[in-house]
Formats: C-alpha cells, sequence, structure tokens
C-alpha cells in the first residue's frame, strides 16, 4: 500500500470570494528585483519562485550556446515594466 502523500498537494477551498476574484497574474519586468532588466526578477515573482534560480537558468543557458542570452534581451524587450503595468491599473 502506498503511503499518504497528500501533504504534497496544496489544495484550497474555493469560497464565493475565491471564484469571484479571477485575477490574472501579470508578467512584468520587476523593479524590486532587478538586476539588469529585472526579466529573472518579473519571472521569479510571476512562477512564485526564487530569481536566483531564474538566473542560474539563464547563466547555464548563457554557457551552452548562448540561446540563454538570446532570450533574456528577447524578453527584456517585449515584457512591460512594472511601472507600467502599475500605471495602467491605477
Amino acid at each position: 500500500m502506498l503511503g499518504d502523500y497528500s501533504y504534497i498537494i496544496k489544495t484550497k477551498s474555493k469560497t464565493q470570494k475565491d471564484v469571484g476574484e479571477n485575477k490574472m497574474k501579470n508578467l512584468y519586468r520587476s523593479e524590486n528585483n532587478k538586476v539588469i532588466f529585472g526579466v529573472c526578477g518579473g519571472l521569479g515573482e510571476y512562477f512564485e519562485v526564487d530569481p536566483t534560480l531564474i538566473r542560474l537558468g539563464v547563466v547555464l543557458f548563457c554557457m551552452a550556446g548562448g540561446s540563454g542570452l538570446l532570450a533574456y534581451l528577447i524578453a527584456a524587450i517585449v515584457m512591460p515594466k512594472q511601472v507600467m503595468i502599475d500605471e495602467i491599473n491605477s
């Protein structure tokens, strides 16, 4: 018999308030966790992980043929700044 792995699955019971609040996350370049352009900080905030892990992944991709640098530059051009998103929402 397999053990009880229910602790792995994080469930959240939906209340009426949660159902009505279907807010989408916005992907943006972070102003808080910014090192160069804020791309890794924004991805870290979006996926709720430490931005340092994202930065390490980009460095590994840069070392493995340069695809990380190209992806980072494209993301820096395409992703809006956090300030621009906040101004639109207010």
